[in-house]
C-alpha cells in the first residue's frame, strides 16, 4: 500500500504533468469514454469489476483542466499514458456504495454490489486507468482497480447508448466544453404528463437560478431536459407499499430512511443522460412527497410537488456539484460513522477543529468571533424535537407541510436571537453529529430551508464553477 508520502509524490507528478503536457488534443479525441463497472463488498472490503466500456458522444467537460485539484470525492479515477506513465487526466467522485459502507447493514458483513460509471475523454492511444479510494487519513492511497484500455480495441463498444427520449434545450449559453452542462431527467411522468414535466423543470430551474451563486453564474450553464415516458406515475414508496415501473427506478426509503430517494439503475440514468453533452444530472421525480438525494459527480434528485421541492433541489445539487456536506444533525440517517473521530473531513464545510482556534475557513471569520463559536444548541434541539413529533403526528402530506411552515417561522425567530447570527465561525453540530463536528454558519441551505448558502459554501461552489469554465 502506498504511504502518505507516496500520495504526495503522486500529487506533485500530476501537477508536473499538467504543466508540461501538450494539451487536450495531444492525448484525447472530442468523444467520451464511458467505463461502467460493478462495485462490490462490505464495510471493510471493496472490489471493482468492469461491466462494459463505451466510446461515443461529445466530451462536455473542460479541455484545459484535465487534472483535478479540487480534492473532492471519496474516490479518484486517474488516467496515465501507457507508453510513458504520464498522468494525463483525473477526477474525484463519490458513490452510493461508499455511503452504504457506513450503514449497519454493511458492518454486519452483508455483501452488496452497485453499478457505477466513470467518464473521461477518449484517449488517442492506450492508457492505464486506476481507481483510488481514500484511506483512514483521507488520502487517495488505496488502489482499488487498475487496467490498461486500448481505445482501438474491439472490446470498447461503439454501440449507441442514448436511450430514446425527447430533448429540449432549456438554457443554452455556449459550447459544452466552456460551460457547466446539466441534463434534467424526467422520472415517473407518463406520456400524458410530458407538459407537466416541462412546466416543472422550468419552474424549478428558475428558482434554482434565483439562488446565489448560481444566479451570478447563470451564463456559465447549459441546461437540457430529457423526457423519457414512464409506464407509471411517481416513484416507489416501499413504506406505503407503493410500487411503480419507471425508467430510472427511483425509490424512497433508500438505506431504510423514508425521505432518502435514490436509484440503483445507474446504467439507465447514464443512457438517458447521454442524449446530451453533460457533466451533471438532475432527476425530477413526479411526486408530492418530501424527499431527494445527491451524490458528488453522480446525480441529484428531488420530488417536484412538495412545498420544499425547490429547497431540496438546491440542497442536493450542493452535494452533487461541490460535495458540500450535510450540516444538520437532528434528522435520522443510516450512517453511523461517516466522519471518523480524529480525522479532518475533506468536505469544505465541516471541521473537527483539530487545530483550534485555527479553522480551515479562517479567511471568512472576523477577529472578534470566538472559535468554537457559542450558540444555544440545547434550545435548537428542543425545538427540532417538537417539530419532529408534530410532523410525525400529521396524517396527510398537506398537514405535514402546514406543520413545517409553522416551525419554519419559529426557527427563523430562534436563529435571529443568537449572538453570532449572520457571522462565520465554528458552530458545533453538523455531519449528523451534535458533538465534535463544526459547521461554518448557524444556518445555511445545507442545514435547513433558507435561501442562503453562506460565505464558505458559496466559495466552495464558485471554486467548482471556475474549474469547469476558466
Amino acid at each position: 500500500m502506498k504511504t502518505k508520502w507516496s500520495f504526495l509524490l503522486v500529487a506533485v507528478a500530476q501537477i508536473a504533468a499538467a504543466q508540461t503536457n501538450d494539451g487536450f488534443d495531444a492525448f484525447f479525441t472530442s468523444q467520451t469514454l464511458r467505463i461502467d463497472y460493478f462495485h462490490s463488498g462490505t464495510a471493510t472490503e471493496e472490489h471493482i469489476a468492469i461491466d462494459q466500456i463505451y466510446a461515443g458522444g461529445e466530451w462536455a467537460e473542460s479541455r484545459t483542466h484535465l487534472l483535478d485539484d479540487l480534492n473532492l470525492g471519496n474516490y479518484l479515477v486517474r488516467v496515465s499514458a501507457a507508453a510513458t506513465n504520464q498522468v494525463i487526466f483525473s477526477r474525484g467522485y463519490a458513490t452510493l456504495f461508499n455511503e452504504w459502507q457506513t450503514t449497519e447493514e454493511a458492518k454486519r458483513g452483508i455483501f452488496k454490489t452497485m453499478h457505477e460509471t466513470v467518464r473521461l475523454p477518449v484517449p488517442k492511444s492506450p492508457v492505464i486507468v486506476e481507481i483510488y479510494g481514500r484511506d483512514k487519513q483521507n488520502y487517495f492511497t488505496r488502489q482499488l482497480f487498475a487496467t490498461v484500455i486500448d481505445p482501438a480495441s474491439r472490446f470498447v463498444s461503439r454501440e449507441q447508448r442514448a436511450m430514446p427520449a425527447e430533448v429540449l434545450a432549456l438554457i443554452k449559453n455556449g459550447a459544452p466544453a466552456n460551460k457547466i452542462d446539466v441534463a434534467v431527467l424526467a422520472e415517473g411522468y407518463t406520456a400524458a404528463q410530458k407538459q407537466k414535466f416541462a412546466g416543472d423543470a422550468k419552474r424549478l430551474m428558475d428558482i434554482f437560478f434565483a439562488h446565489s451563486p448560481f444566479k451570478e453564474n447563470k451564463q456559465n450553464f447549459n441546461v437540457s431536459t430529457v423526457f423519457v415516458a414512464s409506464a407509471d406515475a411517481g416513484p416507489d414508496n416501499p413504506r406505503a407499499n407503493e410500487w411503480r415501473y419507471t425508467p430510472f427506478g427511483m425509490s424512497f426509503n433508500t438505506f431504510d430512511t423514508d425521505r432518502y430517494m435514490m436509484s440503483l439503475e445507474n446504467r439507465a440514468i447514464q443512457d438517458a443522460a447521454s442524449n446530451v453533452p453533460f457533466e451533471y444530472v438532475i432527476i425530477l421525480v413526479n411526486s408530492t412527497k418530501y424527499g431527494g438525494g445527491g451524490i458528488f459527480r453522480f446525480y441529484s434528485c428531488t420530488t417536484v410537488d412538495n412545498e420544499q421541492s425547490a429547497y431540496v433541489l438546491v440542497h442536493e445539487f450542493g452535494h452533487a456539484f461541490a460535495q458540500l456536506a450535510d450540516e444538520y444533525f437532528t434528522s435520522d440517517v443510516a450512517y453511523s460513522d461517516a466522519y471518523p473521530v480524529g480525522v479532518e473531513p475533506w468536505e469544505p464545510n465541516l471541521t473537527r477543529l483539530l487545530a483550534a482556534p485555527e479553522v480551515k475557513w479562517k479567511q471568512f471569520v472576523e477577529k472578534d468571533t470566538p472559535i468554537p463559536t457559542p450558540w444555544d444548541q440545547t434550545g435548537y434541539l428542543k425545538l427540532e424535537a417538537e417539530r419532529g413529533k408534530a410532523v410525525q403526528a400529521a396524517k396527510t402530506e398537506a398537514e405535514k407541510q402546514a406543520v413545517r411552515q409553522q416551525y419554519a417561522k419559529l426557527l427563523d425567530e430562534f436563529f435571529a436571537k443568537q449572538p453570532y447570527w449572520g457571522k462565520v465561525g465554528a458552530f458545533e453540530g453538523g455531519g449528523y453529529l451534535a458533538k465534535g463536528l463544526y459547521r461554518p454558519t448557524l444556518r445555511s441551505i445545507m442545514i435547513s430551508g433558507t435561501r442562503d448558502f453562506g460565505p464558505v459554501n458559496t466559495a466552495a461552489l464558485q471554486r467548482v464553477m471556475d474549474f469547469y469554465t476558466k
